[in-house]
């Protein structure tokens, strides 16, 4: 990566860290004079680790869903066996934990 390239990485980096959204960024740079070419290289880098960084807190809620659905399953089970009212864990957990994997996975997508 050259130098223009890396100046353009830092601009559109700073921006973001800023809270601007990837249009605003493409606009302020836009007008700044910045190359067409470089400028669409660097947005498409910087979305690139939106999207991974996305994709990394995807997994963990996906994980987390799952462990909720695991912790009322183990507890039903042990309810059961115990001859106790389980149907807040049966339900309760499980549509929690169905809802918070669900909303992973959309993230993911």
């Amino acid at each position: 990566m050259d130098q223009n390239a890396t100046l353009y990485w830092n601009k559109a980096l700073k921006l973001h860290r800023e809270g601007y959204p990837i249009d605003a960024i493409q606009s302020i740079l836009k007008k700044e004079g910045l190359n067409e070419v470089m400028l669409t290289e660097a947005l498409c880098k910087l979305k690139l680790l939106i999207y991974k960084k996305r994709k990394g807190r995807a997994g963990i809620i996906i994980v987390v869903g799952g462990i909720i659905m695991l912790f009322g399953i183990i507890m039903t089970v042990i309810l059961f066996h115990n001859d106790h009212n389980f149907d807040f864990f049966l339900y309760g957990f499980t549509i929690v934990g169905l809802l918070v994997l669900s909303y992973g996975v959309y993230e993911m997508l």
